[in-house]
């Protein structure tokens, strides 16, 4: 992760640490204790701050305690599972295997691929939709055009 600074969000309860990007997508990661003080002060910062789904949340708590709170549907990475002393001092490890697990798909009237690589699946107002291997390859082929004109030919080969 490059150096950024550190940014207090919920006074000795939640920091930014900066942003990462992992799979073409950008995640914003603070550090947190004491969630269950405040989680409802906690939820309301990180919908300001950022989109539902970006965030990584590294806490010294115990990643179950906010489980029937406002926390619950949020990505809560225990800093024991991932942090480690070295000479350089404090070094984080495997923060990208938490970004790979399948996140929880939520309630709502959504529609977008946001679940397209952890899941396979399509959010169609709301609703999971498997994508099968080829509809998967047809859209990573228009995915990682960026929004430029894809030739049928192009996407022919990319789909054998």
């Amino acid at each position: 992760m490059p150096r950024y600074a550190v940014e207090t969000v919920v006074d000795n309860v939640l920091w930014r640490l900066g942003e990462i990007e992992h799979r073409r997508r950008r995640h914003t990661v603070f550090f947190a204790r004491r969630l269950n003080a405040m989680s409802e002060q906690v939820v309301a910062k990180l919908t300001q701050l950022v989109a539902p789904g970006a965030e990584v949340i590294i806490t010294s708590d115990d990643p179950a305690s906010p489980a029937g709170t406002a926390l619950s549907d949020r990505l809560l990475i225990p800093l024991r599972a991932i942090a480690h002393i070295r000479k350089a001092g404090l070094v984080i490890e495997n923060l990208e295997a938490y970004l790979t697990r399948p996140a929880p798909v939520q309630e709502s009237a959504e529609t977008s691929l946001r679940l397209m690589h952890t899941q396979r699946v399509a959010l169609i107002d709301g609703q999971a939709i498997d994508l099968s291997p080829q509809v998967y390859l047809f859209l990573k082929i228009l995915e990682d055009a960026d929004g430029d004109e894809v030739h049928k030919r192009r996407i022919a080969e990319g789909l054998v």
